[in-house]
């Protein structure tokens, strides 16, 4: 079977099946969703209703206050504002007796003194909220203390004030009046006292209601079925009409261009042949003006870029090979994991997170006394290690010459290497902790900077929390931050006991499990607390444990260095 076929079978069957699917869910709308879409309907009638009472409230308050205002300071009886269209009247009853009153002026369809002493014979009988008297007036009253301000409106104007024309309407008011916008009405059955919309359904019709206790007011809606289902029904015509017109179309359509659609492919065919076969020589060139136009276009990036990133992954090979080749040198920056002196032994640990790494430690005999150094310089990877290389030639050029003609201290060492590393050509630089060890008069003087305070502790401590000192000291700027930066020397005496100092970089307590947790510095106190006592090569090993259990499978993000060093 011919691929142009085959293409015109395909979008037939698709079309066919999409419009199957778009009319089971045009039906299934209707038979799921009607009660659904019925309750929204109603629901949002109800409660437009309901906030226009609220505001009906809020406003004849408003009028009150002002009206009582005017009348505390002696200002004459002035007219409602016409604005104001709802609010006919507003009268004032001080003891059952009317003191005070103001009407719109333009009214002319209320006997303004018949009103009044209707409402001075019922004033005392009705309720505070809203009430019916009349079977024409909606009376709202507010008492306080012994005076009532009552408002009149008429029950045709509130009714329109609160409704959204749908449906019809039953009013229960305070005073047990209820009105009722269509005699047919009386049959339905006594509102609710619900605070909540509350929604029944007769054979016929839907009822919708709510009740204001504070106002003692019942809103009923009574809305017919055919009104309400009227749009639901409009659009599932629509959209089943729409879904067999556009499967026409797309029918049409489909048959007249599939020859343009196939032809196309088969050019796309070719090239995609020959580029399987190692063959990138060739352009597409399709003359269309429509997406295979682009598509073509975009093969012919797709080799463009195939051809890029073979010749990536050769120079990728390449690089990968010269950083073995420098990892291998780093390496060498690195003396034995261990160092033994006349009265001091250090051992340390050191993992890349890549094949290069920003970490280093050492520990040397420079004029006459043990220095320990450890730094970590910005980052990770190649640039990272060649700030590493440049510090690890500075101090074994400072060993060899200036160490050589006078006695040296960890801040002379730190301003030689921040001078070499700062470059005003690049922002690398490095945390940087010094410090020397004075067996014969038991000092031990250090430098800092901005590294991670290493922990000192005696071995004839109980080895608690309170038992370590973290060497802070005057905490300098990184090496090669500043050109002008100093450093200041801290010196501690320490007693005739054996003396533990660990130094690390921020690796070990950045370091993140799967969780996203940190090792961190309460962790990493503890377990130094618990190691404390194990000799060089035990300590070692169990942090080391320690942190790659707690790593777990999660990636190294960052280098992690840490020594032990026994003070004797």
């Amino acid at each position: 079977m011919k691929l142009k076929v085959k293409f015109q079978i395909l979008i037939l069957t698709a079309l066919t099946f999409l419009g199957a699917i778009s009319i089971f869910n045009t039906i299934n709308i209707y038979v799921e969703d009607k009660k659904a879409f019925v309750n929204e309907v109603a629901i949002n009638s109800m409660s437009s209703s309901k906030k226009q009472i609220l505001f009906y409230e809020l406003l004849v308050n408003g009028i009150f206050t002002k009206f009582e205002s005017q009348l505390a300071t002696g200002s004459k009886e002035k007219p409602l504002s016409s604005k104001q269209d709802l609010i006919k009247c507003i009268f004032k009853f001080e003891y059952a007796k009317l003191s005070a009153k103001s009407c719109q002026a333009d009214i002319s369809m209320l006997d303004h003194n018949k009103l009044s002493g209707i409402l001075e014979q019922l004033a005392p009988k009705l309720k505070d909220g809203v009430n019916f008297i009349e079977e024409k007036f909606v009376v709202y009253i507010n008492t306080k203390e012994n005076t009532k301000f009552i408002s009149v409106s008429l029950i045709s104007e509130f009714v329109n004030f609160i409704s959204d024309n749908l449906g019809e309407h039953i009013i229960s008011f305070s005073n047990g009046e209820i009105f009722y916008e269509n005699e047919q009405l009386r049959k339905f059955p006594k509102l609710g006292e619900v605070d909540n919309v509350e929604l029944r359904e007769t054979e016929e019709n839907f009822v919708a209601s709510f009740f204001l206790k504070d106002l003692g007011l019942g809103v009923g809606k009574v809305i017919e079925k055919s009104l309400i289902l009227r749009s639901l029904y409009t659009f599932i015509e629509s959209g089943v009409q729409i879904t067999l017109v556009t499967i026409g179309i797309f029918i049409v359509v489909s048959l007249v261009w599939v020859n343009k659609i196939v032809n196309p492919l088969k050019v796309l065919t070719g090239f995609t042949e020959k580029i399987s076969k190692g063959d990138f020589s060739n352009k597409i060139q399709i003359k269309t003006r429509d997406e295979f136009r682009t598509l073509g276009d975009s093969f012919n990036y797709m080799q463009d870029q195939l051809v890029t990133y073979i010749e990536g992954e050769k120079e990728k090979v390449r690089l990968e090979k010269e950083m073995q080749v420098t990892k291998v040198i780093q390496d060498s920056f690195f003396q034995n994991t261990e160092y033994r002196g006349s009265k001091l032994q250090v051992s340390g640990y050191y993992k890349a997170a890549s094949e290069c790494g920003g970490d280093w430690w050492g520990a040397t005999n420079l004029s006459g006394k043990e220095f320990i150094l450890i730094g970590d310089a910005t980052g990770h990877g190649a640039p990272a290690a060649m700030i590493t290389a440049m510090v690890y030639s500075c101090v074994k050029t400072i060993k060899n010459t200036i160490g050589k003609e006078r006695v040296l201290t960890p801040a002379d060492i730190l301003n030689q290497l921040n001078l070499a590393i700062h470059n005003k050509s690049h922002n690398y630089n490095m945390t940087f902790f010094a410090c020397s060890w004075d067996s014969n008069n038991r000092i031990l003087e250090f430098a800092n900077a901005s590294h991670n305070p290493p922990f000192l502790m005696s071995l004839d401590s109980p080895k608690s929390r309170a038992d370590i000192t973290p060497l802070t000291g005057k905490i300098g700027k990184r090496l090669g931050e500043a050109e002008d930066s100093t450093y200041q020397n801290e010196r501690i005496h320490l007693d005739n006991s054996q003396h533990i100092l660990f130094g690390y970089t921020d690796g070990i307590t950045e370091l993140e499990n799967v969780d996203g947790k940190q090792y961190g510095d309460g962790r990493l106190i503890r377990t130094f607390i618990k190691l404390s006592n194990q000799n060089l090569e035990d300590f070692g090993t169990n942090l080391t444990q320690s942190l790659e259990e707690f790593q777990g499978d999660m990636e190294l993000l960052d280098d992690v260095t840490f020594f032990k060093a026994i003070l004797g």
